[in-house]
């Protein structure tokens, strides 16, 4: 039983898996039967440390904000039992990836200390996927993020374009250059034109 999950999220989760989303539980075989059941191969949980926290070495994040040094509270005298059973935690999940269950059985999902998601594995692969960022701080995963997004709407669009041109018997001219400039459009046919004084203009956004 998953809790509080955005209904964006759960859009996805449904295109994904063929399920159908309602509002209520009640006579819900009757109305819908097994269609509104979702399928996947697998569904598990994972569990990573939180490296916002917790760090090997003392550390400082891009907000200012300490980050905790496994090292040093390990080391410190009359520590409170929480705390170091925390710092237990965090230290046994490393950079590993451990499988829900086990952190659980194991106390090693605690709450400030271990990030849980869900994985559901083996869903047709032109219904979507999902990418994991990890390695840095909340600051850089979001800048990569929009990076990736970008790259990903471009992608689509030429894939697009190019079953477009393909259709249609068009092609490039043989004495067809790219100009050296920046371009503020994810199409190979559409120009944008130099962005406007203090306005952001981002077409691939619609």
């Amino acid at each position: 039983l998953l809790q509080y999950v955005k209904p964006q999220l759960m859009q996805r989760i449904a295109r994904q898996t063929g399920a159908t989303i309602i509002s209520s539980t009640d006579h819900v075989m009757n109305q819908f039967g097994l269609k509104a059941l979702g399928k996947c191969h697998r569904f598990r949980l994972v569990s990573f440390r939180d490296n916002e926290i917790w760090a090997e070495a003392k550390l400082e994040d891009c907000g200012g904000r300490a980050v905790k040094s496994i090292t040093s509270i390990l080391n410190e005298k009359g520590l409170p039992n929480h705390e170091r059973q925390a710092a237990l935690a965090a230290e046994k999940l490393g950079e590993d990836v451990l499988d829900g269950s086990q952190a659980v059985k194991m106390g090693l999902a605690k709450r400030g200390v271990a990030l849980s998601y869900v994985m559901l594995e083996g869903c047709p692969k032109h219904l979507g996927c999902t990418m994991v960022l990890r390695g840095a701080n909340t600051a850089a995963l979001k800048q990569v993020k929009r990076v990736l997004r970008l790259l990903v709407n471009v992608a689509y669009n030429l894939k697009l374009e190019t079953c477009y041109l393909r259709e249609r018997c068009g092609c490039i001219p043989t004495n067809f250059q790219v100009e050296q400039k920046h371009l503020l459009s994810s199409s190979l046919c559409v120009d944008y034109g130099a962005s406007t004084h203090g306005r952001k203009i981002r077409p691939w956004n619609g």
